[in-house]
């Protein structure tokens, strides 16, 4: 029962089942240990340069280089 269980909940969501459990060889079930994230470097690289941004921003130097400085990072 528990197995199909998985089994449909794997076919309905592949991504989560290696997170949501996993049988040791008991056949008791637990969840995974310690799956460790990637750190998305990327976003913080984007988020630094928003705090940049945000501060030119509120020096309040020359407003077109600023947006263009904007329009670059965020897209």
């Amino acid at each position: 029962m528990r197995h199909f269980f998985l089994f449909s909940l794997g076919q309905e969501y592949p991504r989560l089942l290696p997170v949501l459990v996993c049988f040791d060889n008991s056949g008791m079930w637990k969840r995974l240990a310690h799956r460790r994230k990637r750190k998305n470097k990327r976003a913080k690289r984007k988020r630094k340069m928003r705090r940049r941004i945000v501060m030119i921003m509120e020096k309040g130097e020359s407003r077109n280089t600023t947006n263009i400085i904007a329009s670059y990072y965020y897209n």
